[in-house]
């Protein structure tokens, strides 16, 4: 959806573009250059909070199933206070 809705607002601003430097108008070429621009970064920032939500979501599950673990040796080094809380230092 976030693909299929960026490809979308892409051919837009080519299309946006590419009409206004035919008519050479460089004012409107260059805001629509710049929005084009905004709107990747936005993009970025959206791909790159899912991503972290992933990478949570991992390390929620692999800190529960070896916390759980009976085996001590398996479980010792989940057993660190800092990884009982949501956020975990990043020294640790």
């Amino acid at each position: 959806m976030i693909k299929a809705a960026h490809d979308w607002m892409v051919r837009a601003c080519d299309a946006d573009l590419s009409e206004a430097v035919a008519r050479g108008d460089m004012e409107t070429a260059k805001r629509v250059e710049e929005t084009r621009q905004t709107f990747d970064r936005a993009v970025f920032v959206v791909l790159f909070g899912r991503f972290e939500m992933a990478v949570t979501e991992m390390f929620e599950q692999a800190r529960s199933a070896r916390s759980a673990n009976p085996d001590w040796k398996s479980r010792r080094g989940w057993d660190v206070p800092a990884y009982r809380d949501r956020r975990v230092p990043f020294e640790t």
